[in-house]
């Protein structure tokens, strides 16, 4: 299942003394599938600095899939908090391209355009500005600016710019951010 971004989840990942979480097997209130006790039950990622989300797989009707260290289970409206969809991650932060990015930058969303291939590798995060994310086809694409770097004194220079997949062909994110800045 592909990432959709983080969800809060205040009385799990925000206290000291973490309350009891239920997370079920259906997007029904029920017999809970399992019971989380504390952030170390479920893998989690910054939003912000020191503010942690769980990975939303998944949303129906107010409930969320998330990711568990085997599986997943979903969380009631009740008990969730704010959710931080992968298109605001991305465009409100610092961000790279991951190793997952196939090097292949488009001139249009979708994947029927010219595309350009770029030598270079992703695995050192080369850094992006994503403008703007848009969904075609039920598949969400950024259009970006590829960046010689961030974080330095001078202004980065514009490497190539154009629309990329927010999934890899295996269904990984294709760009991620940095919730601290420089």
């Amino acid at each position: 299942m592909l990432f959709l971004g983080l969800l809060e989840l205040p009385g799990l990942l925000t206290t000291a003394e973490p309350e009891p979480l239920p997370v079920y097997a259906e997007p029904k209130a029920g017999t809970p599938k399992a019971v989380l006790r504390s952030s170390k039950d479920i893998p989690t990622e910054e939003y912000d600095s020191d503010a942690r989300g769980a990975f939303v797989l998944k949303r129906s009707s107010g409930w969320a899939l998330i990711r568990l260290k085997d599986g997943a289970g979903w969380v009631s409206p009740e008990r969730a908090g704010a959710f931080h969809a992968y298109e605001e991650l991305v465009t409100g932060h610092r961000s790279y391209l991951t190793p997952d990015w196939d090097g292949r930058i488009w001139t249009k969303p979708g994947g029927k355009s010219d595309a350009k291939v770029l030598a270079m590798d992703a695995a050192d995060n080369k850094p992006v500005k994503v403008l703007r994310a848009k969904r075609v086809r039920k598949g969400l694409w950024f259009e970006l600016s590829l960046l010689t770097h961030v974080c330095e004194s001078i202004e980065p220079e514009v490497v190539a710019e154009g629309w990329i997949p927010a999934y890899s062909a295996s269904g990984e994110p294709t760009v991620w951010f940095s919730s601290r800045g420089c």
